[in-house]
């Protein structure tokens, strides 16, 4: 629960940095600059796990919160910025919160065989 509390915070940083910075070019902030934003708040969260340092563990932590939120796929696709929707596909998959609600529907409509 702490944890996801901070990668929400983390997360909610990293998307007001990406709505309101643009970069000296005026382009959008880079994903080294990203990723050094990410080793920062890692380092000072004291987070272990150095291969979750990077700003791609981030976002796909929120990718599957959003799918498992109940958005749609072309909602997390515009939250995630994927060029293309077969990249957002991924977190649509089922996952245990998934699963759970699927096996609830067939439980209560007596559908298991």
């Amino acid at each position: 629960e702490g944890h996801l509390n901070l990668v929400v915070h983390i997360l909610n940083t990293f998307l007001i940095l990406l709505l309101i910075f643009t970069s000296q070019e005026g382009s959008s902030i880079s994903r080294k600059t990203l990723d050094h934003w990410m080793k920062k708040y890692c380092s000072d969260a004291r987070i272990e796990d150095k291969s979750k340092w990077h700003f791609h563990s981030l976002k796909h932590s929120c990718g599957v919160h959003l799918a498992e939120s109940g958005l749609d796929i072309k909602e997390v696709n515009f939250w995630l910025a994927h060029k293309i929707i077969e990249n957002t596909m991924v977190y649509f998959r089922f996952t245990t919160k998934q699963q759970e609600a699927m096996y609830a529907k067939l439980e209560k409509q007596n559908a298991f065989v």
